[in-house]
């Protein structure tokens, strides 16, 4: 008898070893499937700022600032966008999401120098539209600039381009001076 209770206690080992290797494997497959959904197959950027180029009055001609400060203004914490860079010819302008206007400080520092020039201030009027992309890219928000107010301390003009601010590598604005 003591032969067939060790039959027994080998048979019921084996169906626990196959019964351990199936739950293995499925938890396996289960990781497996759970990370290829994870990562992001989306190749589209969800990130709308409005692009502004810098350029000459007249003759109209593209235009770089040797020193040059962008910071967002009336949010609990301004941002610097940029701190005194060289050879700016154009701003990456990331608009406010909870409002329909955003302003920004831009400041001019004279040629090699730090000391500061002239101070100007921009402020666009726009719509905030929430855009759905796709499953793996989530949403992004767009927007419509309606109009810009702008001081004239450097700036001549600021002249809207294209309104519609989408995920599109384009051009929204041009700064005169």
């Amino acid at each position: 008898m003591s032969g067939n209770s060790q039959s027994q206690e080998t048979s019921t080992g084996d169906y626990s070893m196959g019964k351990i290797l199936n739950i293995t494997g499925g938890i396996l497959v289960a990781v497996l499937l759970f990370s290829s959904c994870s990562e992001s197959s989306c190749t589209e950027s969800t990130v709308a700022d409005a692009s502004a180029l810098f350029y000459t009055k007249s003759p109209h001609a593209a235009l770089a600032f040797d020193s040059i400060s962008v910071k967002g203004i009336g949010q609990i914490s301004d941002s610097m966008l940029l701190n005194k860079s060289k050879k700016v010819k154009s701003l990456s302008l990331p608009l406010r999401i909870k409002s329909d206007t955003t302003a920004f400080e831009i400041r001019f520092y004279r040629s090699n120098s730090a000391t500061l020039d002239k101070t100007d201030t921009v402020r666009f009027f726009h719509q905030v539209r929430p855009q759905y992309l796709s499953p793996d890219c989530g949403c992004s928000v767009f927007y419509h600039i309606d109009s810009v107010a702008y001081t004239r301390h450097r700036i001549d003009t600021v002249k809207i381009k294209q309104p519609e601010i989408t995920n599109q590598n384009e051009e929204h604005l041009q700064i005169l001076f």
